[in-house]
């Protein structure tokens, strides 16, 4: 009787067994199947891989969907079958290359925003270099947070490196710019000194001040400006040169106000000219005035004679008889 139930017990856990096996396996055959056809999808993604990204990774979550299912009916299968391990490791490959597809999009437009920022520094536009170059850190940053082997691609390290220099050449240029802005205002404030003392000197020759006076005022305000006007010129020089070798455009401001300071310094110089020509005239008609003018002995010879000359007297024959002696009128002898 022990023996039998013995022999009944043994019967039944081998069966319970035997049935346990046929389970597991038809687990690990399904598991299989349904990894082989994720595995086509797997395989579909590698072909687009390396052109469509958005069509490599829909491909891609259709391997990666079959690969759990095929997880959650047969673990152990999916982790001790050396196939299916291989070919795992492959997809692994697969989606590496699908994201670095994807980072090269970013990768490639935030290259083309370093193009843009040297164009404007190029240009002179340090704003527009420092918006752009702000766009190039952060698509750079995104194409790195995707995988940071798309730097492995070409020569797309060495390329990033490049444009990371350029923070520097923005930061000089615009110590550039600051230095140029500043003698731009020392030269400007340079002009507008004479474009005062000019205003001044307008004031002096409008003024109802008699010309020889006004004309000595005139005179030394013109000496200041000419002065002003030297030395603003020799800024303006400098200001130029400083901007060519800084590749730094200045101010047509500049131009503009030396063009209007000279102009005003020729528009004294002529008017002062003017007048100095009025009083030259002026001085040479009283100088003429003066010579014309009778001499006082002369004129009062004329009135002795008229006075001492008697009406009864025979008229002398020539005029050259007729001599004042003593103050008296005396005639030469008359012809009979």
């Amino acid at each position: 009787m022990k023996y039998w139930m013995l022999a009944a017990f043994c019967s039944g856990l081998c069966a319970a067994t035997t049935v346990t096996a046929g389970q597991n396996d038809a687990a690990d055959v399904v598991a299989d199947q349904v990894f082989r056809a994720g595995l086509e999808y797997c395989n579909q993604a590698s072909k687009v891989s390396r052109t469509d990204a958005s069509a490599a990774r829909e491909h891609f979550a259709q391997y990666l969907s079959h690969l759990e299912r095929a997880k959650t009916i047969a673990a152990q299968v999916v982790q001790d079958n050396s196939y299916i391990q291989r070919e795992a490791r492959r997809c692994s490959l697969v989606e590496d290359n699908i994201a670095r597809l994807e980072a090269m999009t970013l990768a490639q437009a935030s290259l083309d925003r370093c193009g843009e920022v040297r164009m404007a520094l190029d240009q002179g536009a340090l704003t527009q270099a420092q918006t752009k170059f702000n766009e190039y850190e952060t698509m750079s940053q995104q194409a790195l947070a995707v995988t940071p082997t798309v730097l492995r691609v070409g020569s797309l390290g060495v390329q990033f490196r490049r444009c990371d220099q350029l923070v520097e050449k923005i930061s000089l240029a615009k110590v550039k710019r600051s230095r140029v802005a500043l003698q731009t205002e020392r030269t400007l404030a340079g002009f507008k000194r004479v474009m005062d003392s000019c205003s001044v000197a307008e004031k002096l020759l409008q003024s109802p001040m008699e010309d020889s006076g006004k004309l000595q005022a005139t005179k030394r305000v013109l000496e200041q400006v000419s002065e002003q006007l030297q030395l603003a010129d020799r800024q303006a020089a400098e200001l130029v040169r400083s901007a060519v070798a800084s590749g730094v455009a200045y101010e047509q401001q500049v131009t503009d106000a030396q063009y209007n300071a000279s102009a005003c310094r020729q528009n004294l110089l002529s008017q002062v000219s003017a007048i100095r020509h009025q009083v030259q005239q002026a001085g040479l008609q009283q100088h003429v005035a003066t010579v014309e003018q009778p001499e006082p002995v002369a004129a009062s010879a004329a009135v002795l004679v008229q006075e001492e000359v008697s009406p009864y007297a025979a008229k002398p024959k020539n005029p050259e008889e007729v001599s004042v002696i003593g103050g008296v009128v005396q005639l030469g002898t008359p012809e009979f």
